[in-house]
């Protein structure tokens, strides 16, 4: 059997073929139980070269150096990370740097796909996809729009235990956008046009990117499906397990800003949770764990020479500026 398979639909027009990775469209790992699914959100390029943190945690030498002592089945990350809204001032050639070098230590990581924000996108689409140019992550988005054709990949299907999840990425409209080629399309009426193509094909909806509570709750009166929301508005706290939502939906957020993980453990067998710390969606058993990166002494390691790889070339002075 095959236990994850990713499943591309295709038929979509998208509008810039450079965002399309060349991933074959079938995956397939161990039969194995439980599957390790991990997701990190809001990153926000808050990153230093040595595997300095921000708010004294997280940095990019903790975030490989965890990702390599505990591996993860399916890797994927959650925007905005590459926003200039999120970090420290900089010139407009290190924030190039940064973005080119984060892509590198996503593939380090083994994150197979990133569920892009609308703030990753400024000040322009063209840097954001001139950035990831060359890199084997594939991009989500299912309503960042261009002419009415999803900008990147709306959707995809990824087998687990003989379950279909449906990943949809949603971001938010953003106040700070200023470049006209592309519109934000509102969450409910996009995740409402995904689930009518993919309902028949879904056991389950994972819901990521930048949902509030109001949100959530429109967008599971839509859904013919349970679903799990991961990512959640920034101004939420992160949750310690998966919350229950209406009954039948669920949320879980990761610690924000390279503060740490979201760790989510799915079986078909409720004997590989503790009972107070499971739950069933979707025809399999869940268990979620946040996991907090510790501020400790860590060795210089491929990470931080991705960084240091990216140290941006001296710019005149008058050049330097935003």
């Amino acid at each position: 059997m095959k236990v994850l398979n990713s499943l591309i639909l295709g038929g979509i027009a998208l509008a810039i073929p450079s965002c399309v990775s060349s991933h074959p469209k079938t995956l397939t790992l161990s039969e194995a139980s439980p599957k390790k699914i991990r997701f990190q959100n809001s990153l926000g390029l808050k990153l230093y070269y040595a595997g300095c943190s921000t708010r004294n945690y997280g940095g990019v030498e903790r975030m490989c150096q965890y990702s390599e002592q505990v591996p993860a089945d399916l890797v994927f990350q959650i925007g905005p990370a590459f926003s200039t809204v999120l970090y420290e001032d900089t010139s407009p050639n290190e924030i190039k740097s940064k973005r080119n070098a984060l892509w590198k230590v996503f593939e380090l990581e083994k994150v197979k796909f990133y569920s892009v924000d609308a703030l990753d996108l400024e000040p322009s689409l063209q840097a954001f996809t001139d950035s990831h140019r060359g890199s084997e992550v594939r991009l989500l988005s299912s309503n960042v729009k261009t002419e009415g054709n999803n900008l990147f990949e709306p959707y995809l299907i990824y087998e687990v235990l003989g379950k279909k999840i449906g990943f949809v990425s949603l971001t938010s409209a953003t106040s700070k956008k200023t470049d006209p080629s592309f519109k934000v399309q509102p969450q409910e009426e996009a995740f409402n046009a995904v689930s009518e193509i993919i309902n028949s094909q879904v056991d389950i909806f994972y819901v990521l990117g930048n949902v509030g509570p109001a949100m959530r709750k429109k967008i599971s009166l839509l859904s013919k499906k349970p679903i799990l929301f991961l990512g959640g508005d920034i101004m939420e706290n992160n949750s310690t397990k998966l919350l229950v939502e209406g009954g039948r939906d669920f949320f879980a957020k990761a610690p924000d800003f390279g503060e740490g993980f979201g760790d989510i453990l799915v079986s078909s067998d409720v004997k590989d949770f503790k009972p107070s710390n499971s739950k069933s969606i979707g025809g399999l058993f869940y268990s979620f764990n946040a996991v907090i990166l510790k501020e400790v002494p860590l060795k210089f390691n491929a990470c931080s020479q991705a960084m240091q790889s990216a140290q941006p070339q001296a710019l005149p002075t008058e050049a330097a500026g935003h």
